[in-house]
């Protein structure tokens, strides 16, 4: 490879990592953190009365400087590589197959709509539906992740960190981040297929900066809190939506708190599911939890199973060949 190619690809790579923090429709775009990180200094303002040691609790050592969160940093970089050049056009193509052959199915059966849908409030509807049925994809995913075992298997690489922080929303495991692109792409799929037949191909979602309006709406409303030490109910409100807290809970460690809070951004499907854990019925209201993350008690052999990068990515693939074999040997006497 020449140098003008060596230079071109650094350069593709960077964008594609710079990507995440100047792209709206990432999670880890700069102008949602920097929302959570005034909710969370108001969060310190209000329950210290003072701005004292402030920046120490936006950005504690004992968090941001552990073996974890450099390897959440590393698993963000090389997934986002990853998602770019290896995932993305193929998880992309169930979206769009499906929208197509849905669009194509309802015009041959019914044939073009009369009266295309249009207007604002089309688009706020057509938003609205996205929004619900995308979520209703994460919360169907996240459920399958744990209690189906060999995906629990990879799923694991999420949950083994011992403490959080916004990148680690990023920590998964790549068979993790197909099965959900597979999935979003099944339940979204036939949404935009019927919304082209009924919007004679001209209805779009009100969006901001081209992305869903209520996304960013709930992008900004602390969603990078979720994966934080910052302790944030939403009240009454978690009952209907994911707090920062809501979601800690499903990352705790102790088994009390294990398989509860599946949701993204909306808690209804926990709701109905009966997998619900509002953080009133886990600690004290108004009182910060004191939350031990992580896949067990510090020191056990979890903590040496996903200590580096390369054990992230490896260590569940043996897991599944010892679990393929324990279920094989089972099967045979």
């Amino acid at each position: 490879m020449s140098p003008d190619s060596w230079g071109t690809q650094v350069w593709t790579t960077a964008r594609g990592v710079a990507g995440q923090f100047t792209t709206p429709s990432f999670s880890l775009f700069w102008a949602y953190v920097l929302g959570a990180a005034l909710i969370a200094a108001l969060v310190h303002v209000v329950r210290r009365r003072s701005v004292i040691g402030l920046l120490r609790f936006l950005a504690p050592r004992e968090v941001w400087l552990r073996r974890s969160s450099l390897n959440d940093l590393a698993l963000f970089v090389l997934n986002t590589l990853l998602y770019s050049f290896w995932l993305l056009a193929p998880l992309s193509v169930i979206g769009q197959t499906l929208a197509s052959k849905t669009w194509l199915a309802l015009h041959h059966s019914c044939g073009p709509i009369g009266a295309p849908l249009s207007g604002p409030a089309a688009a706020l509807g057509l938003s609205i539906t996205l929004f619900v049925v995308a979520d209703l994809g994460f919360f169907l995913g996240h459920l399958a992740m744990h209690r189906i075992p060999l995906l629990w298997e990879f799923h694991k690489v999420h949950h083994s960190a011992p403490v959080l922080q916004p990148v680690t929303v990023l920590r998964r495991h790549p068979v993790s981040i197909v099965v959900d692109g597979a999935i979003t792409g099944l339940v979204l799929g036939p949404v935009y297929g019927l919304a082209g037949w009924l919007g004679g191909g001209q209805l779009q979602p009100w969006t901001i900066a081209g992305v869903n309006g209520l996304l960013v709406l709930g992008l900004l409303a602390g969603f990078n809190l979720q994966h934080s030490h910052v302790w944030l109910s939403f009240g009454i409100l978690d009952r209907v939506l994911i707090s920062p807290a809501t979601h800690q809970l499903h990352h705790s460690a102790d088994p009390a708190h294990h398989n509860r809070n599946f949701g993204n951004f909306l808690a209804i499907w926990d709701r109905a599911a009966g997998s619900l854990l509002v953080p009133r019925e886990a600690v004290e209201p108004g009182e910060p939890a004191q939350l031990r993350f992580g896949l067990g008690d510090p020191g056990e052999a979890w903590e040496r199973d996903y200590r580096s990068v390369w054990r992230l990515y490896l260590w569940p693939f043996w897991r599944v060949l010892v679990r393929a074999r324990e279920l094989w040997t089972r099967r045979l006497g």
